[in-house]
Parts: C-alpha cells; structure tokens; sequence
C-alpha cells in the first residue's frame, strides 16, 4: 500500500506519510524522482511534514538530496532554501539529528 505520489503533490498537507520504513523510502525515492524547480514546493511542504509530524528526518534528507542530484536547478528555488532554513535543513548540515 503505497502512498500515490500525484496525491502527495496535489495536496501536500494532508497527504498521509507512510509509516513503515520501505514505504518512506519507496515514497522518498518517488517523489524525487519527480521533482523539479516548479514542483518543489509542494515537495518541501510534504518532506516538513515527514520531520515534524512523523520524526522521519532521514527520509527527508534522502528525498531533498535525490532531488537535487537529480535537477540541480531546484536548488535555486525559493522552496528549496526555505527548506534548508527549517527542520530539514538542520538535518542535512548535521545540526539535528
């Protein structure tokens, strides 16, 4: 039972987060796969989430960094450098853990 990715983008703040590890990594490796610099917004609200609400860091790392290894152009997004100011971005730079 995998979280529907398109779902994920449509409505990032109600979309459920899985709780089972392979479907956060599953869900993680999806979403950035489909990110870009127009979507990553609603990516980054979705990836906040998985910090905040679920205490999945590392899944949100793992999506964020994919992302960017994918389109380099997401990290001159605005979301992308709200998404390092946050919970995610202390994660990243080693500040939290």
């Amino acid at each position: 039972q995998l979280v529907n990715l398109d779902a994920i983008l449509l409505d990032p703040d109600r979309a459920p987060i899985p709780s089972e590890p392979s479907q956060l990594y599953a869900t993680a490796v999806g979403l950035a796969g489909k990110a870009n610099s127009t979507n990553f917004a609603r990516i980054a609200t979705y990836v906040t989430r998985m910090v905040t609400e679920a205490d999945r860091g590392e899944f949100a790392v793992l999506c964020s960094r994919d992302a960017v290894r994918r389109d380099a152009k997401i990290i001159h997004s605005h979301a992308y450098i709200q998404l390092c100011s946050g919970p995610v971005g202390k994660l990243i730079t080693g500040q939290a853990s």
